[in-house]
């Protein structure tokens, strides 16, 4: 019997998250699909590690049946790290991003 665990093995392309770093905020895959950083293979990524985003703004596109669903920044904030690659597939609520909010008033 195998029993799976997450703490420090990375499991069928699965990110694993340093212990060092606890995000408060990720941007998780909201459906199964391919995960695309741009919206075509050479075009400029929609987002970068420290870039300031608002919420709304496109931050990639999953791909899931032939449809390019785009997701979406849920808070204005800033993005710090990107947990997977461009053409990975990504599962039900994998976190694709972290992000940190911004608290200003």
């Amino acid at each position: 019997i195998v029993i799976p665990t997450h703490i420090g093995n990375a499991h069928h392309g699965e990110p694993v998250l340093s212990k060092e770093k606890a995000y408060e905020l990720t941007i998780n895959a909201p459906l199964v699909g391919t995960f695309y950083r741009a919206s075509t293979p050479d075009g400029k990524p929609f987002v970068a590690i420290g870039q300031r985003v608002k919420k709304g703004d496109v931050v990639c596109i999953i791909e899931a049946m032939k449809i390019m669903n785009e997701i979406t920044a849920q808070v204005d904030g800033k993005i710090e790290e990107i947990f997977v690659q461009n053409k990975d597939v990504v599962s039900f609520d994998q976190p694709l991003m972290a992000i940190a909010q911004n608290h200003e008033a």
